[in-house]
């Protein structure tokens, strides 16, 4: 018995997208003779984020990922199996958009500046958790 690399996961869709969370759910590619061991599904943000959560393999494929506000979020998936990680699945034609929120604390190092007799311009420090 020949075994090799998983093939992708297929038919990826958003379950749910509400909130700040997302359901995703696939169905397990071709294991290629060889059990798959877990998936890592990968997300692309519109501010150009990337980012890659490894889970263990499950009966029932499917996770939550937590998302934050102002984004919009694509999402692709892969195998793994003991000869390596398969191709990234098609990833779904809808994307999940998350809504506008509250910032979650006060910016850090606010200041003002005088441009002028009309003109004060408002500078603070970005910090990225």
């Amino acid at each position: 018995m020949v075994s090799d690399r998983p093939g992708p996961p297929l038919d990826l869709h958003l379950t749910t997208c509400a909130g700040s969370n997302t359901t995703l759910s696939w169905r397990p590619g071709n294991d290629s003779n060889d059990p798959i061991v877990e998936y890592v599904v990968r997300y692309v943000t519109s501010l150009n984020e990337s980012t890659s959560i490894t889970m263990a393999a499950v009966d029932s494929p499917q996770t939550v990922v937590e998302l934050k506000p102002w984004r919009t979020y694509t999402f692709s998936v892969a195998a793994r199996n003991s000869h390596g990680l398969s191709e990234l699945s098609v990833s779904p034609t809808e994307a999940c958009v998350t809504q506008p929120s509250t910032p979650l604390r006060n910016p850090a190092s606010v200041c003002s500046v005088m441009r002028g007799v009309r003109r004060l311009v408002i500078v603070w420090e970005v910090k990225h958790h």
